[in-house]
């Protein structure tokens, strides 16, 4: 048996809200899918996310729910949000999650992105109230990446 060989790469999500989606991703010309299976209703399609294959089985791979990002290129905007609940792992809650809030043009939006299974060693003093730097996507302000390490004031780093 061959040992297991990851290949980082970025995968695009086709969301289905309730459940589960299909994440696509591109191995040298060849465009793979595969099960987005952690349910998120705050996602959206065209969302994406760092990941990594098998080179040996591309079919095989490994999806960072917590960590939808932005490919060069794409325009965004940055703003500022406000941890509103962190909510650790439960019997509800497989993964732990933080939910936040931010304001654009006057509209409030609410979202929340799991959290990394290391989270608490990351951000060790991670509360509701504290704030850090978003970026969210110009063609739909529904996709945003809350930037956990980009606090906008000491607070996150307090205690």
């Amino acid at each position: 048996m061959k040992p297991i060989i990851w290949k980082e790469v970025i995968g695009q999500l086709d969301a289905r809200g309730y459940h589960e989606g299909t994440i696509y991703y591109l191995v040298d010309t060849t465009l793979y899918r595969g099960p987005f299976k952690f349910k998120n209703v705050d996602a959206v399609s065209g969302e994406r996310y760092t990941m990594r294959y098998n080179v040996n089985k591309p079919t095989e791979i490994e999806i960072d729910y917590w960590n939808p990002v932005f490919e060069i290129g794409e325009k965004t905007y940055f703003s500022h949000a406000t941890i509103t609940k962190v909510k650790g792992i439960s019997t509800f809650h497989p993964k732990a999650v933080v939910r936040y809030s931010f304001q654009v043009n006057g509209t409030t939006y609410k979202k929340w992105v799991y959290l990394c299974p290391n989270y608490k060693q990351i951000h060790p003093n991670l509360q509701d109230g504290q704030q850090f730097i978003i970026e969210y996507w110009a063609k739909d302000i529904n996709r945003v990446v809350l930037h956990l390490d980009k606090p906008i004031n000491d607070t996150a780093n307090a205690k």
